[in-house]
């Protein structure tokens, strides 16, 4: 039974996750056709629309019939085989979400009833466990909710990481270019400091300079000291300079005269005298009796005069740039001066930063300071700046985790990273003799095996696989895992065959060649119980495929032509290639019995592989009236639902051991 529905249009992505809901109803409707309704759909038997639970009708008996369902791009099919399982259509319908790009492709797990059926659930007659259930007469049970509780497995958590990723690189960009620019500032800073002392080193020693030459100049005067020439000519000295206080003569700690005139003055001795390396003594940090006790001065002697400075001349706010001012000077013996008497000398403060220059020809040196920049002072100093640079980076992030997002939850991604963790496992179809009823071989089908014990089919990911460049690597791990599952099975058992299928690219360019002989190698297994399976369509490059078929059936591998008869496969096409089996395909199975078009094209595929004495394997057998036909012309060989559906290795083995055997052939 079948039944083709088209569905219509979606109205928006939102009606696709709350209208799409399912119903299955299993009564023993013998006479009614089944149907399968997702979202708004016609029904057939009612004639009216539905939004809410739409049946699915079929009938159980006599077998427990299996419906396989397939989402094809805008049609919906479905039909009856000896069980039923949902695997294909979840995964399938999980791609055609995903091709509308309405969601990621990653798991679709309906409930049924207080029963959830997972992606390997099966439904017959003889299980039961905690995915099956037994039905029997007139059972009913409706699907309540489904697609409007779409679980896509780690696709909230992806969503989470995108967002967390986005915000955390918006906000690591812009503190690491705030950082940077900070940083930037410090060192412009620090180049305007070093600039800054230079200009108060060279202050400094102008001061000094100007003060010497006064001093020079009234010591290498010819009038008698302190006569009334002479206090004037300190007065004018002292008003042409631009440093100098005072200018005082005297001997032994006497100040006998000075520009205020005649003096006997006894001054105390409170600062050592520092001989300098031009010939000139220097008193640092004098604190003056006669004139105030706040001011600390510089005095420098020479033949008896005195020429007084202000220290605190030496000191200016701000020098430079405007922005620094200096923060200590030393003299060439290391003196600090202080700009008052009481002043505690400047040490390296927290909060500041400083410059040091020690460039005079008098050896002394200035370090000036600023205000240290802190992060957040920089910050709150340039809001309107930081705003626009803060949009920009957000708005580079943002599109940057859409980008990533898009690349993350695609079918490449997680086909890639299946391919990476080594996801893809074996399992086995037996093959059954028709002529003998044994089972001495297998198919061996390539399952996604998903984190959570799910399996996607191979139609679903073998054509993405193909398009990405991945199929020879998931060829490399099926071999790998029939030499791991059946290894002792077939080393134990010469007549035991499994087939491989073999990719396009496989064959093109011979790459599977050293992974077989490699994994044959390490096994122990013969080369001819590895049959290898390549399609009409995987030997589009003709020369490549021969070069490699050739090859590998000189080292005893059986070839077979898989799915024969959907491609362009003629007599004279065959006839270049090493060929040993064809295996028609499930299509032209299914027509047995049946007025389809196509019926005679069956005994047409017999007649050619009889011709070109080939072995013919039959797939997707599911009646006992196929079997017989095929048997009755000659087809050797035979798999599909009728016998076994595909098995992992140890049901696989444990099939093949309870399998009937040649009692059963009739």
């Amino acid at each position: 039974m079948k039944a083709n529905i088209t569905p219509d249009p979606l109205q928006s992505r939102q009606r696709l996750f709350l209208n799409v809901l399912l119903g299955f109803q299993f009564c023993h409707f013998a006479s009614k056709p089944p149907h399968l309704v997702i979202g708004r759909r016609y029904l057939p038997h009612a004639g009216k629309r539905s939004s809410r639970i739409v049946p699915v009708l079929f009938d159980p008996a006599p077998k427990h019939r299996r419906m396989d369902i397939k989402v094809t791009g805008s049609l919906c099919h479905a039909h009856t085989t000896h069980r039923y399982q949902m695997d294909r259509f979840y995964f399938e319908l999980a791609a055609e979400l995903s091709s509308r790009r309405l969601c990621s492709p990653i798991a679709i797990t309906p409930y049924l009833g207080v029963l959830k059926i997972g992606s390997s659930s099966v439904l017959d007659g003889s299980k039961h466990n905690d995915h099956s259930m037994v039905f029997y007469g007139r059972y009913y049970i409706s699907l309540c909710r489904c697609c409007s509780k779409v679980e896509l497995v780690g696709r909230r958590r992806v969503l989470a990481m995108a967002v967390m990723g986005a915000v955390l690189a918006s906000a690591a960009a812009f503190v690491s270019i705030l950082f940077v620019s900070w940083q930037l500032t410090l060192q412009i800073q620090k180049a305007q400091l070093d600039r800054d002392a230079m200009t108060a080193l060279a202050r400094v020693e102008s001061i000094y300079a100007d003060a010497v030459t006064t001093l020079r100049e009234i010591a290498s005067n010819t009038t008698r000291p302190c006569s009334p020439a002479n206090i004037r000519q300190m007065v004018k000295l002292t008003e042409s300079s631009r440093s100098v206080i005072n200018i005082a003569y005297g001997a032994n700690n006497v100040v006998e005269c000075n520009t205020w005139g005649l003096l006997n003055y006894v001054i105390s001795k409170n600062s050592s005298q520092v001989r300098q390396s031009d010939g000139i003594d220097a008193v640092f940090n004098w604190k003056p009796q006669t004139f105030g006790t706040y001011r600390s001065l510089l005095i420098l002697r020479l033949n008896n005069y005195s020429v007084l400075v202000d220290q605190q001349d030496l000191f200016s706010d701000w020098v430079g740039s405007m922005a620094s001012n200096i923060s200590s000077i030393h003299a060439n013996d290391g003196t600090p001066l202080r700009a008052n008497y009481n002043d505690v000398p400047r040490t390296s403060e927290t909060g500041f930063s400083e410059a040091s220059s020690r460039n005079g020809p008098n050896g002394w040196s200035v370090t000036v300071r600023q205000p240290r920049i802190t992060f957040p002072s920089y910050l709150r100093s340039e809001p309107v700046v930081f705003l626009p640079l803060l949009i920009a980076i957000a708005l580079l992030s943002g599109s940057m985790a859409w980008f990533w997002l898009r690349w993350r939850l695609s079918l490449r991604y997680e086909l890639a990273a299946a391919v990476r963790k080594g996801a893809f496992i074996a399992h086995y179809q037996p093959i059954i003799d028709l002529t003998t009823w044994r089972c001495d071989a297998a198919e061996a089908l390539a399952r996604w095996q998903r984190s959570d014990g799910s399996h996607v089919p191979p139609d679903v990911f073998v054509p993405l696989a193909e398009s990405f460049g991945l199929m020879e690597r998931i060829t490399d791990q099926i071999v790998a895992a029939v030499m791991r599952d059946l290894g002792d099975w077939l080393r134990q058992d010469p007549n035991a065959l499994i087939g491989i299928n073999l990719s396009a690219a496989d064959l093109s360019t011979g790459r599977i060649l050293p992974v077989l002989d490699r994994a044959l190698s390490r096994s122990g297994v013969n080369p001819r119980q590895i049959w290898l399976e390549v399609t009409e369509h995987g030997m589009i490059d003709i020369t490549g495929a021969q070069i490699t078929l050739a090859e590998l059936h000189r080292r005893g591998h059986l070839i077979a032509i898989d799915d024969f008869g959907t491609g362009y496969s003629g007599l004279s096409y065959l006839q270049q290639l090493q060929i040993d089996a064809l295996k028609i395909d499930r299509s032209f199975v299914k027509v047995i019995g049946t007025e389809a078009p196509t019926r005679n094209v069956t005994q047409q595929i017999i007649a050619m592989a009889r011709e070109l004495n080939l072995k013919i394997v039959a797939e997707g057998v599911e009646t006992e009236e196929q079997a017989a036909y095929l048997r009755s012309n000659g087809v050797e060989f035979a798999q599909g639902w009728l016998f076994s559906a595909a098995l992992p290795a140890s049901d696989f083995l444990a099939f093949r051991s309870s399998w009937p055997g040649p009692q059963s052939a009739s």
